[in-house]
């Protein structure tokens, strides 16, 4: 038998060489160790559970189309089918990564979606536990440390991975950082990629409550990587093309305009969009929401700031609370690209109040929901 070293080519993508870059500095080694010390651990782990490598072939052709895997995912939980453990895998990652590309541009997130995510996470754990009867893993400690919040001591969980997801959860502020979502959605996608669970049925039992939670968070990565959404007006309402008929169909819909003493908003939508201009009556401007994701990312915006708050921001818009000299009646100021607007405390509020009624209108309610299913939530 030849013992002869033998060579072939390697090249990382774009991601992995950007990622491999950024740490090599700090732990003294060059790419080519490092890729290689990576590389060796991942082929032991899958030789050491063959049942992984199908699911690694079946992750690699799930990410290829991206937009394929999400619409065959929105399918299978419309109808109740169960995923795969590669879908489930693909799934914890596209929800990773949406919070990791979003680190610095938006502030905070949505707190029953992590709180979902960590769940869905600790009932992967709990499964792997019954499986192999033991709950101390040596590999534990990397989980430990992505939920390391100031508010959970890890000796009172006393080292239970479970009991220390339900403390952080019950500790959870009401708007997380999303550096909260960033960090410990890895859990759940190393636990996918890792852990040895056999039974998919016992798999989807415990993740079924969770995939609608999931699945907006991936909506919204998509968005964001694309900037369009899943399913546009050329589709049908599961994703499938519309034919030649379908497409002649008049797709507008309907919402009322909404106006008070400050501010008056004019809606435009159709089956898949909708965008508003936001017009203020005793200042000489109009800005624009173009699409679902801006407008309820600009209300939570306005929502977050108050005394103990003063600034909030958005990708394209910031809100400042100003500290002016005694008198001035100015004191919030908005800022989109090169313009700043100034406006009083009852036009803030006027501004809050009008953008509330126009979104719980029923004609404007149900269109909203409506696309939270194609744009997602974060």
């Amino acid at each position: 038998m030849d013992n002869k070293s033998k060579l072939f080519a390697f090249i990382p993508g774009e991601s992995l060489l950007c990622k491999l870059d950024r740490i090599k500095d700090a732990i003294g080694l060059s790419l080519s160790e490092i890729a290689r010390k990576a590389m060796g651990r991942g082929v032991e782990k899958m030789l050491g559970n063959p049942n992984l490598l199908p699911d690694a072939t079946e992750l690699e052709q799930l990410q290829c189309n991206e937009r394929g895997s999400m619409l065959t995912l929105l399918r299978k939980n419309q109808d109740g089918t169960n995923l795969t453990r590669a879908e489930w895998s693909y799934l914890a990652r596209v929800c990773n990564r949406t919070y990791d590309s979003l680190y610095h541009h938006i502030e905070v997130i949505d707190r029953e979606l992590i709180s979902d995510n960590l769940r869905a996470f600790s009932g992967v754990l709990t499964l792997r536990d019954v499986e192999t009867g033991t709950r101390a893993h040596s590999d534990d400690h990397y989980y430990f440390g992505n939920m390391g919040f100031s508010w959970v001591d890890r000796k009172a969980t006393k080292g239970r991975l479970q009991e220390h997801v339900e403390a952080s959860v019950a500790g959870l502020p009401q708007q997380p950082f999303i550096g909260v979502g960033s960090f410990s959605s890895r859990n759940l996608d190393v636990a996918l990629r890792d852990e040895s669970i056999l039974d998919i049925n016992n798999l989807n039992f415990v993740l079924r409550p969770y995939l609608h939670s999931l699945l907006l968070v991936a909506l919204r990565g998509y968005w964001e990587e694309n900037k369009a959404p899943i399913i546009t007006s050329a589709d049908k309402s599961d994703g499938w093309p519309k034919n030649e008929e379908e497409l002649l169909m008049p797709t507008h819909v309907e919402l009322k305009r909404c106006a008070n003493t400050h501010f008056a908003i004019e809606p435009v939508a159709d089956e898949t969009t909708i965008g508003v201009a936001v017009e203020a009556k005793h200042h000489p401007f109009i800005f624009a929401l173009n699409n679902y994701v801006e407008l309820m990312d600009f209300n939570a915006m306005l929502n977050r700031v108050n005394s103990a708050n003063k600034n909030a921001s958005m990708p394209g818009f910031e809100i400042h609370l100003m500290d002016f000299t005694k008198g001035k009646e100015h004191r919030f100021m908005l800022a989109t690209g090169r313009w700043r607007h100034f406006f009083s405390l009852d036009e803030f509020e006027a501004l809050k109040s009008v953008l509330s009624i126009f979104s719980d209108t029923p004609e404007a309610k149900a269109h909203l929901k409506k696309l939270e299913s194609i744009y997602g939530r974060i």
